[in-house]
């Protein structure tokens, strides 16, 4: 899956309806809103939607399922296939039988809040306004920004669809792993990796990740894309977010 968040697609959005409006911390919106909520299974964020269960990956270029969703009264476009990733070959990885994945075609539509506190998940017109604001870019349909890893300057993506955060060698080069674990990686399948708990400097704070350095083939592909990291589910356990990318904004409510 997370072949998909390093992959560069044509930038184009849909910014039809999508609107920005500042509000108070816990206001209620206006509009009547469809309200979801998610369910943490084995490191990753599976929703319930209308009697489906979907994998949240707004790392993925597409999303992907038998047959088309309905979210706040628009048809979702999906595909039995992306990037060679099918139901059936993500459903034994995550560890639950899931009906589809929600890929980056749902966060261009709509801004995406996750709230960890009662794992709620919204798809709505508007952003809220939290206390950190991250710029972030547009690259094959994932957030992108530019971070600090460990001490060192990176360019990270956004894929909550994956367990362990990613990272290029070069970025842990000198240091010591924590230890080893395995990691589904897009077609290429589950992958035993290095993993290093590193700290992420968002505002000025420091959370800690876990990140697990990639093989060779796909240090290649981030570096074709100039990415040095992939953020995955871990950041949820740390932040509430509202993800704009028709504003090119991330916002985030520490949970501590």
């Amino acid at each position: 899956m997370t072949l998909a968040a390093i992959r560069i697609l044509d930038d184009q959005r849909d910014n039809d309806g999508i609107k920005k409006r500042k509000c108070a911390l816990g206001a209620k919106l206006e509009e009547h809103m469809e309200e979801f909520h998610y369910t943490p299974v084995n490191g990753h964020a599976v929703a319930r939607i209308h009697g489906r269960q979907f994998l949240l990956a707004p790392g993925l270029p597409y999303s992907i399922a038998k047959r088309p969703l309905l979210l706040e009264g628009e048809k979702i476009g999906v595909e039995n296939k992306v990037i060679g990733l099918t139901v059936e070959d993500l459903s034994p990885r995550v560890g639950i039988e899931l009906d589809g994945v929600l890929g980056a075609n749902v966060s261009d539509r709509f801004v995406v809040n996750i709230d960890p506190r009662d794992y709620r998940l919204e798809f709505d017109q508007y952003q809220k306004y939290f206390p950190i604001s991250v710029p972030v870019d547009n690259l094959g349909g994932a957030a992108n920004w530019h971070v600090s890893i460990g001490g060192r300057r990176a360019r990270a993506l956004l894929d909550l669809g994956t367990k362990l955060s990613l990272v290029h060698p070069d970025l842990v080069e000198g240091l010591e792993p924590a230890g080893r674990e395995t990691e589904v990686l897009g077609y290429i399948g589950p992958c035993e990796m290095e993993v290093y708990s590193l700290p992420v400097l968002v505002d000025r704070e420091a959370v800690h990740l876990r990140f697990a350095a990639v093989p060779p083939e796909i240090a290649l592909r981030m570096e074709l894309a100039n990415v040095q990291a992939i953020i995955g589910y871990e950041l949820l356990e740390h932040y509430a977010l509202s993800l704009a990318m028709s504003e090119g904004e991330l916002s985030l409510d520490p949970l501590h």
